[in-house]
């Protein structure tokens, strides 16, 4: 019998800690007594809306502002999912003091565990005695859980250009919530700590299956790793755009006089149109926060020529309820810097993708 050769494999790796920004908030309805709720929110500037978990919204009792339709893109998909949900309206008090009304969409779950910031030698991340006297937003007493995530609609009106440096590739940025982890610990973390030593030998002569690669991963595999249900989103029964099409295609077709007749696909009146109300308003606070005092007086004088000129008009009564569909448009401006003196065209946006 042949000696075959001896193969040995040696793996070490230390597993570093990226931190994202959590903060822990105080949630309450808008009643008169409202009830009030600790929880720990995500700021994620990678979602175009936010987000509140349902058993937070039902524990509060929150009533449902309007409902929508949401197209979900998920990583790795071309075509997104399509879920039914609903809208509601908060209240959140920070660390801090500082107190938000929110409009969110309610889902049944956000993500799995995000890491609280805990760190082994937080005593000497934390030294200096300026880093004392902060209020941090999340020092790590609720655990990982998510309740609440907070989209780019809401983002900058919460955190500031104010950052310390801690050390490398990790900071503390200044917020409304208090003083926010962001980065990456630079230490090791001997509980993640991964060590493998594996040493093989052989004898004899074999068609050993330790030399064949594993296969590549299917298309439907990996899209099956990105699915909704990672998130606690299962498949809505509603029928994507395409599917629509061709059902309305096969509905309708006709064979005469060596033709074909198929009916055109008319969008039915009234059309399924969300309410939009928060993500106009979460805009308009974005939008005021940017604005120095000279562009919001310019600003303001556009819009009253148009109410003069009967291109917008007042809506009275807001809050009644009207028989016909309702539907907010954020708006921005955009300077025209070629024309003396410089000014600016107002732009009414049309509903984004959600």
């Amino acid at each position: 019998m042949k000696s075959s050769q001896t193969d040995s494999l040696h793996i070490s790796s230390a597993v570093t800690t990226t931190l994202l920004q959590t903060c822990l908030v105080n949630v309450s309805d808008l009643s008169d007594k409202p009830k009030e709720k600790t929880c720990r929110l995500l700021l994620d500037s990678g979602s175009q809306r936010s987000y509140i978990t349902s058993s937070i919204a039902n524990h509060l009792n929150l009533p449902t502002i309007e409902n929508v339709d949401l197209s979900i893109f998920t990583f790795g998909t071309k075509s997104p999912q399509y879920i039914k949900g609903r809208v509601v309206n908060f209240i959140i008090k920070t660390r801090i003091g500082v107190k938000r009304s929110i409009y969110a969409n309610v889902v049944p779950h956000i993500t799995n565990s995000v890491q609280a910031p805990v760190f082994n030698n937080s005593a000497k991340l934390l030294q200096n005695s300026r880093l004392n006297k902060l209020i941090l937003a999340d020092d790590g007493s609720y655990g990982d859980k998510i309740d609440i995530l907070i989209g780019n609609d809401y983002y900058h009106t919460f955190i500031s250009n104010e950052k310390l440096c801690i050390s490398d590739n990790l900071f503390l940025v200044s917020s409304d919530f208090g003083w926010v982890w962001s980065g990456r610990v630079n230490e090791t973390n001997t509980v993640d700590q991964l060590s493998v030593l594996t040493y093989f030998q052989s004898t004899g002569i074999y068609d050993s299956k330790l030399h064949k690669p594993d296969l590549p991963l299917k298309t439907d595999d990996v899209k099956r790793l990105w699915d909704l249900e990672s998130i606690g989103i299962v498949d809505s029964p509603k029928c994507s755009r395409d599917e629509e099409a061709i059902k309305q295609f096969n509905k309708t077709i006709q064979y005469k006089g060596n033709r074909y007749y198929v009916k055109w696909p008319w969008a039915e009146y009234p059309p399924n149109l969300p309410n939009n109300l928060g993500l106009a308003y979460g805009r308009l606070s974005n939008l005021l926060k940017r604005l120095d005092d000279l562009t919001i007086k310019s600003y303001d004088k556009v819009i009253q020529e148009q109410l003069q000129n009967g291109v917008i008009e007042i809506v009275k009564n807001a809050s009644f309820s009207l028989s016909h569909p309702v539907h907010y448009l954020p708006h921005h401006c955009v300077f025209l810097i070629e024309i003396n003196p410089i000014s600016f065209v107002l732009y009414m946006m049309r509903q984004p993708k959600q």
